[in-house]
């Protein structure tokens, strides 16, 4: 039997879909699993403020359509791109065991958030980390900075970045933290570090 499940085509979350495809192997060993990569309107509009062009939804509708039109047998999604509602009638039968909720900071030129001089230059994506930031450095120039992983840890034209440790995990790239920033610093988003099915009915 081949399962088609469908994923942004971002490494992160190939990186997802492949331990996906690993868990239903473990437990359906006859499958034949099909990733298929879908670009989607968050992909394809990078540098846009996600919040004025539709919030993190824009990561999954193209991919709900791929789902509700049968062209995929199921998809995979970070739960924190998760919306409130789904299209039609699409579900989630599972959602899978979570790495680290936390964010972590990175820096080529410091060893801490706190060590940094002030009017350091911290990029990130996120409006959640931007706001937490400034109520414990208000002195940061904070600056927007989207695309997905890799392409974020490339650029050096700043003094630090904030991404979710989990991504780093699923990528190999734990390496590179500089600090892992707990809870009481920078709360993290629901569901960061979990990922699950999604599926048109109930499989």
């Amino acid at each position: 039997m081949l399962v088609k499940i469908g994923t942004r085509g971002s490494k992160l979350a190939v990186a997802q879909a492949l331990e996906a495809k690993q868990k239903l192997l473990d437990s359906f060993p006859n499958l034949s699993i099909e990733i298929v990569k879908i670009k989607t309107s968050g992909d394809k509009y990078a540098n846009a403020n996600l919040a004025e062009i539709g919030g993190k939804g824009l990561f999954i509708k193209e991919i709900e359509a791929e789902l509700l039109e049968n062209n995929i047998d199921m998809a995979v999604h970070s739960l924190k791109d998760v919306p409130a509602f789904f299209s039609g009638d699409l579900t989630i039968p599972c959602v899978l065991e979570r790495l680290s909720p936390c964010d972590a900071f990175i820096s080529h030129k410091h060893n801490s958030l706190e060590s940094l001089p002030q009017q350091a230059t911290i990029a990130t994506s996120s409006i959640r980390r931007k706001v937490q930031l400034l109520n414990v450095r208000p002195d940061l120039n904070i600056i927007s900075l989207r695309g997905n992983v890799t392409t974020r840890l490339q650029n050096q034209s700043f003094d630090g970045i904030i991404l979710a440790e989990a991504g780093l995990i699923r990528l190999e790239k734990h390496h590179l933290i500089t600090e892992v920033l707990p809870q009481k610093v920078m709360l993290s988003a629901v569901g960061q570090g979990r990922f699950v099915f999604n599926v048109e009915g109930m499989m």
